[in-house]
């Protein structure tokens, strides 16, 4: 049996943010599928997370770019689902 590039386990993200550490725009590539949200307000984050939770369900590994550093807090990719 053949097994498939690691390449096709993993999600790559890439979250934008102001000076103030609030996330305005999420990118991010998994298999052949891409999200993109821009012009995220404190208003619409909750609903912005809960969908890129959806996208990023099927993907064992996830690939970053100072996701820790440049936002304030750290939400593990399997705790999107507990966003409220």
């Amino acid at each position: 049996m053949e097994k498939a590039p690691i390449i096709n386990n993993i999600a790559s993200l890439d979250l934008e943010t102001t000076k103030t550490n609030d996330i305005f725009a999420i990118g991010a590539v998994f298999q052949n599928r891409t999200f993109h949200k821009s012009n995220i307000t404190p208003s619409t984050i909750q609903s912005v997370l809960h969908e890129l939770n959806d996208f990023l369900s099927a993907a064992p590994y996830l690939l970053g770019h100072n996701l820790f550093v440049t936002v304030s807090f750290c939400v593990p990719r399997k705790s999107l689902s507990s966003v409220s």
